[in-house]
């Protein structure tokens, strides 16, 4: 029997959140997953996946930073996945350089969004903005394919010189299984406790984002 690819997605301390992705990916691959925080192991044994945690810190700290590479670098040498795909602005940056320094043969990166660094043009935002596209260049660069939400965002990283063409693509928005939301899913009995608990009506409309 052929031994499947092995394909292990990273990201943060919610990495979690791929689970369904994982699940999609499980019939054409071996997959696992990496993440920051060392709670998820049990969520990630229930669904039958391997998973393994790594430090990742939240500040700009150039030496912390050193470690994570370090971490990973072991991880990944030790468990030699064919693809590495990672998701989030930090583990974007570090767990390519990492994957690419143990010789991973396929790294992907998907950037979830350039956000508020885009959105303000102050003199400290320019500084820092400059300083994440470097990182991100040297990122994209050791990359095979780099991953954007929209289409501006592929656009801007493009026009900067952070990424070249011929290694982007977009694949739109993160996506919500809007199925999981339906009312048919909720007890009547839930939808009441949920609003005493809320304290509200029950002739209200309740409206709800996620931002």
């Amino acid at each position: 029997m052929t031994e499947l690819p092995k394909v292990l997605l990273v990201g943060g301390p919610d990495v979690d959140a791929r689970l369904d992705l994982m699940r999609r990916l499980a019939d054409s691959f071996n997959v696992g997953a990496l993440g920051s925080s060392e709670s998820l192991g049990d969520r990630f044994l229930a669904e039958g996946f391997e998973y393994g945690s790594y430090f990742l810190s939240r500040t700009t700290n150039p030496f912390l930073d050193l470690i994570t590479v370090l971490q990973v670098l072991v991880k990944l040498r030790r468990c030699k996945p064919q693809i590495v795909h990672t998701f989030d602005s930090k583990p974007g940056v570090w767990v390519r350089v990492a994957a690419r320094l143990a010789g991973v043969p396929i790294i992907i990166g998907t950037l979830p969004g350039l956000g508020s660094l885009y959105a303000s043009n102050s003199l400290l935002t320019r500084i820092i903005r400059r300083v994440y596209e470097t990182l991100q260049m040297i990122a994209c660069r050791m990359s095979d394919l780099t991953v954007f939400q929209n289409y501006d965002d592929a656009d801007q990283f493009i026009a900067a010189g952070v990424v070249s063409k011929e290694k982007t693509a977009v694949v739109l928005g993160s996506g919500v299984a809007s199925d999981l939301y339906t009312q048919e899913r909720v007890t009547e009995a839930e939808r009441d406790r949920v609003r005493r608990e809320l304290g509200v009506r029950s002739d209200s409309t309740v409206v709800s984002m996620v931002g």
